[in-house]
């Protein structure tokens, strides 16, 4: 269902090893693959993490909204070289949706198709078949996460106006074919939407165990206000000084690892 009728086949998880396989992940080892490439997209994560913190300080009802936002933020930035203004984004919202819906295609045994793939070959308005349809419209749904972002940052770049990011690195004179543009948009979406789902879960798993451990949140506080002090944002430079903030980051993926359904 996932795979052959909505078409997530051509995204990474779901990728066949072979050629394309390793062109995935040729590209994102080169952009992402060491802490050295890497550092280029500290400072917009940073901003990110202010902006995130503040719109929580003034709306802590909106805690879920606004880590959808933070999360898409630092994948459409760094993906696309977007950068999201509005609480609620166009772009973010594919994100958020195309993933909550791989979610359910993928899960094992949650369509019969799955388990009789000969139920395919069945028409929309045979009985039984209405999986089509709901495969038609998540589909085009998944059509729009991986071609919309994409073609704003090609836009973008035509216009001179492009950011750094994964695409405005691989799009070059050379990605001409319809194969290399369609290869390196589900590349990008790949890992834009990785980069969301995990982030996403992440998130929330911290800010649960967060209020499930207030003593931890004071040991927390109290390191970063020695470390850091009171009058700045801790930064990727201050890691090596937070050993316990580090060791809180370690647990949570440790706790909830975040792997696909």
């Amino acid at each position: 269902m996932g795979g052959e009728l909505i078409g997530w086949k051509n995204a990474l998880p779901l990728v066949r090893y072979g050629e394309t396989f390793q062109l995935y992940r040729k590209r994102f080892h080169q952009l992402f693959g060491t802490p050295t490439v890497a550092k280029a997209f500290h400072e917009s994560e940073i901003l990110s993490v202010q902006d995130f913190l503040l719109s929580v300080s003034k709306r802590p009802d909106d805690l879920l909204l606004y880590i959808k936002k933070h999360v898409g933020t630092v994948a459409l930035r760094m993906v696309y070289g977007y950068q999201v203004t509005e609480k609620e984004d166009e772009f973010v919202h594919l994100l958020d949706r195309g993933m909550g819906q791989f979610a359910v295609a993928t899960a094992p045994g949650a369509f019969l198709v799955d388990i009789l793939p000969s139920l395919r070959y069945l028409p929309s308005w045979f009985p039984g078949g209405g999986f089509h349809s709901q495969a038609q419209a998540w589909g085009q749904n998944l059509h729009d996460m991986v071609t919309k972002p994409y073609d704003y940052m090609k836009s973008q770049l035509d216009a001179g106006a492009a950011n750094h990011s994964f695409v405005s690195t691989f799009v070059t004179s050379d990605v001409t074919r319809e194969g290399d543009i369609h290869d390196l948009r589900w590349n990008a979406s790949s890992i834009a939407a990785g980069g969301f789902s995990t982030r996403l879960s992440a998130l929330q798993v911290f800010f649960l165990m967060m209020s499930l451990h207030p003593e931890v949140q004071i040991k927390a506080r109290a390191e970063i206000e020695e470390a850091v002090g009171t009058d700045r944002f801790p930064t990727f430079a201050d890691r090596p000084n937070l050993p316990y903030i580090d060791a809180i980051c370690r647990e949570i993926f440790r706790f909830h690892t975040v792997v696909p359904n």
